[in-house]
């Protein structure tokens, strides 16, 4: 029985294949015929490969006890919050940040989302924070303390553009400083605030550099070869010279200083006239001054008899009754008869005794 004209266009096809098919009947040949579609389609499903199960790790925060202002504390409570909305922007589930919020809380803090209750949300717990710990500082006091700001004597300038992006970044979230605005801002502060000495060399640099970036480089390259930064890094020759440049410094140091020297000089005054012989007691001719007290003043003898100098008697008083010195003619009981007896003796007193 001749084939087809069919079958011969079939076999010629198997031909150009290179196909031998399999089978005894019709039958057999479509059976085979449809595996080989099948096949060539690529429709044969396959079992999905086995992935492993990935165990991801809990997010973590630093620690926030409520206490931003002391020294014991983990991290500032706008640090902290900041690493909150970093999660919750990266996609974190609600669930595993509000875990990782309460680790992460310690003392005041935690008591404070202890009162809110288990079922608190998380813009609750931050809304509450933001009452205790977040900025009252208004507006325009902010944006006022960042026009201030200034580099300090001893603060490097990484530190100190540090400092003036902090202050900008408060005004910013107050809503007072467009974001476009930000580093024409911190630029022309930051080389306002700046030293004397290094404002005074780096003004080139601000006219020809518009990037805040790339100017606090090129100023801190020039920090580091200042010659007065080499000065300040030298060790003081003693305690002393320190001393007295803190003293310098600082208004009160220079008020305690000036009253030392002060009570030195008093010091040395006082031991000074201790080393000097007493002066002579000046006397004045007062009526009745050296009544009844004799010979001298006060019962002391005169200053020829001590045998004073002679330039010590020049104020001594005379007087003008027997001529020694030591007390006024008024109330003198001298004897001027120095010839006569004994003064308990009988016989009579010469003119003027008593």
């Amino acid at each position: 029985m001749e084939p087809s004209e069919e079958e011969k266009k079939l076999l010629a096809s198997f031909r150009e294949l290179d196909l031998k098919p399999k089978g005894d009947s019709k039958e057999d040949l479509h059976r085979w015929l449809t595996d080989y579609a099948t096949l060539a389609s690529g429709s044969v499903k396959k079992e999905p490969d086995s992935q492993p199960t990935l165990l991801m790790q809990a997010p973590r925060l630093s620690v926030f006890n409520g206490s931003s202002g002391r020294k014991d504390a983990e991290a500032t409570y706008d640090l902290w919050k900041y690493e909150v909305n970093s999660l919750l922007q990266a996609g974190t589930r609600r669930s595993d940040l509000m875990d990782a919020v309460r680790r992460s809380l310690r003392g005041e803090a935690a008591r404070v989302a202890m009162r809110l209750g288990t079922g608190a949300t998380l813009e609750d717990l931050l809304a509450k924070f933001d009452s205790i710990y977040g900025t009252v500082q208004q507006k325009e006091s902010v944006l006022a303390q960042f026009y201030r700001a200034r580099q300090r004597e001893g603060e490097d300038v990484a530190t100190w553009s540090c400092r003036l992006e902090d202050l900008l970044m408060q005004a910013e979230s107050l809503g007072k400083v467009e974001p476009a605005d930000r580093n024409d801002k911190l630029r022309t502060m930051f080389w306002t605030g700046l030293l004397p000495h290094l404002r005074d060399k780096s003004g080139h640099k601000f006219d020809a550099i518009t990037d805040f970036d790339r100017l606090r480089v090129e100023i801190r390259r020039m920090e580091q070869y200042d010659p007065l930064r080499e000065t300040e890094k030298k060790p003081a020759v003693n305690k002393m010279a320190q001393s007295s440049a803190v003293s310098k410094e600082d208004p009160k140091g220079q008020k305690l200083e000036a009253r030392i020297q002060q009570l030195t000089a008093e010091i040395e005054r006082l031991k000074k006239q201790q080393a000097e012989p007493d002066a002579p007691t000046s006397y004045r001719d007062r009526r009745g001054g050296s009544r009844g007290r004799g010979r001298g003043w006060g019962g002391q003898p005169s200053a020829s008899s001590r045998g004073g100098p002679a330039g010590e008697d020049e104020d001594v008083p005379t007087c003008y009754r027997c001529g020694e010195k030591g007390h006024i003619r008024v109330g003198c009981r001298v004897r001027l008869d120095h010839s006569a007896k004994h003064l308990n003796g009988k016989g009579p007193t010469g003119k003027g005794g008593l």
